[in-house]
């Protein structure tokens, strides 16, 4: 199976799209509007769940001719989240990560990872089907599909915060139609997805704080 038969990996390439149309959509106020993250702002947010090409060199070199003890997104989320794990120990260090990224990243360079660089990184691994085990400096031997798994998760869960914060249509799902890009004329024909100046955001889910520690994980494979 490749990545243009694996439906996790579709639906990450199409999550990062979104990303990337909302970005393009946004003002500089938007940039820094705050988030129902504590002290998280929607530039922060993107520096946080941006994918980075090297990561995707890390998977490649890291392949292991060996069975892998974690194959699912949520094994390895309940690593992550036993006693000592890093749900417990790594929430500020990932917190401040992400902050510090997104002072010194371009909201355009930011909007480039998402809807160019991420995508082709991840088009490049066509031919490393989701079962190929890699070596990760912290859980072990996991197979590439399990941390698409998450990634996954991490795209889609932090993308219903960033709607809270600023608006727009919710992130589509496999059983319905896509919405309307988030584009510039798309935003104003839309009322229910602005708010009135001063406005609290829309609650329309979970707030996903409790999950940041879970932080996409591919990103650590080579630190």
């Amino acid at each position: 199976m490749t990545s243009q038969t694996d439906p996790v990996r579709v639906m990450l390439a199409e999550a990062w799209t979104s990303w990337a149309e909302r970005g393009a959509a946004l003002s500089a106020e938007d940039w820094d509007r705050p988030t129902r993250l504590p002290e998280w702002t929607v530039r922060a947010l993107y520096a946080h769940v941006a994918p980075v090409p090297e990561m995707f060199t890390g998977l490649r070199t890291a392949v292991l001719d060996a069975p892998a003890e974690l194959s699912t997104g949520a094994g390895i989320l309940r690593a992550f989240n036993r006693p000592g794990g890093l749900a417990h120990t790594a929430a500020g260090q990932i917190a401040d990560a992400a902050k510090q990224t997104a002072e010194v990243t371009d909201p355009a360079v930011l909007i480039a990872r998402f809807g160019v660089e991420g995508p082709q990184a991840l088009a490049a691994l066509d031919d490393l089907p989701p079962a190929t085990t890699v070596a990760h400096p912290l859980l072990g031997a996991v197979t590439v599909g399990a941390l698409g798994e998450v990634a996954l998760m991490e795209a889609t869960v932090h993308l219903l915060d960033l709607v809270a914060a600023v608006g727009g249509p919710p992130p589509p799902t496999r059983h319905s139609p896509r919405p309307g890009r988030c584009s510039p004329r798309s935003r104003t024909r839309r009322p229910s997805s602005r708010r009135r100046p001063g406005a609290a955001p829309r609650r329309c889910c979970r707030s996903s704080a409790d999950l940041a520690p879970f932080v996409l994980v591919s990103r650590m494979i080579y630190p």
